[in-house]
């Protein structure tokens, strides 16, 4: 069976999504794994770090459901947020601020006129300066879950060549197991700055940016090393993040997130669905 998909393509941060009005439900066959693999296949689809629908029920007008190019659903993701929550704004001209629901909770968005804000949730099952043997070697992190589950390694040198392949080990450790982690190379620049490098689970490698990535990396440096916010994250797409919190006694109770969206292209994919 084929499918006539109208989409609309959203970068956010770097991180570039499509997203699939499906409001009427007309649209949910596509969400078989294949099509997922299909629609993310930046040779042979459209290319994107995820597919996010946005669809509703009787008592949540907006909701997110965001799947990764490995064709899993995930709970949660910061920039896809952000623009979906663009595209919420520009299609049906929502008041700021508004909610779109995940899986788990509400999430409070506000539209301006480039850059998109979002509450992010609560932190969760925080582990501190843990110290995990990769290849036998010590590898010091933080882990913490901020929508979903994120590895934190502070480094000096954010250009070593080693980081990606260490990245996939560390994605795959036991102590993550068994859904695994994201992993987030992090680099203290200057006193409220961080750079940050991010291999991404279900994308299975490095992405321009990554929301919770961001966040994770702040509320760690906000722990481990008394940052304070707001706290600027340049990722490696150069468009900088914001993650503000009133201070790091108090990161787990109120965290925003913002940085810069646009909209680059609309079109229409015609898909192969698996009957």
């Amino acid at each position: 069976m084929e499918i006539t998909l109208p989409f609309t393509k959203y970068s956010g941060s770097g991180n570039d999504f499509v997203i699939v009005n499906n409001l009427d439900g007309v649209y949910t066959a596509c969400q078989h794994a294949e099509c997922v693999k299909m629609l993310c296949d930046r040779h042979e689809g459209i290319g994107a770090d995820g597919i996010i629908f946005l669809e509703q029920n009787e008592s949540d007008p907006f909701i997110m459901r965001l799947f990764q190019p490995d064709g899993l659903e995930v709970e949660m993701c910061g920039n896809g947020m952000r623009c979906l929550a663009h595209y919420i704004h520009s299609e049906y001209g929502t008041a700021n601020p508004f909610d779109i629901k995940t899986h788990k909770t509400l999430v409070s968005v506000k539209v301006m006129s480039k850059e998109v804000a979002i509450a992010m949730e609560s932190a969760q099952e925080e582990k501190y300066n843990q110290t995990l043997l990769v290849d036998n070697k010590p590898v010091s992190l933080h882990s913490l879950n901020t929508g979903v589950p994120h590895a934190v390694v502070f480094v000096e040198d954010l250009e070593n060549e080693e980081l990606m392949p260490l990245a996939k080990q560390i994605r795959h450790h036991a102590a993550f197991a068994p859904q695994g982690t994201n992993v987030n190379f992090v680099k203290i620049t200057s006193a409220s700055t961080l750079a940050i490098r991010s291999f991404e689970r279900g994308v299975e490698g490095e992405t321009q940016a990554c929301g919770t990535g961001a966040v994770a990396a702040a509320l760690s440096a906000a722990k481990i090393h008394g940052m304070k916010g707001p706290v600027t994250v340049i990722p490696r797409s150069k468009k900088k993040l914001t993650i503000n919190f009133p201070n790091p006694e108090a990161t787990l109770t109120y965290v925003t997130a913002q940085g810069p969206v646009r909209k680059t292209f609309t079109g229409v994919y015609t898909l192969k669905v698996p009957k």
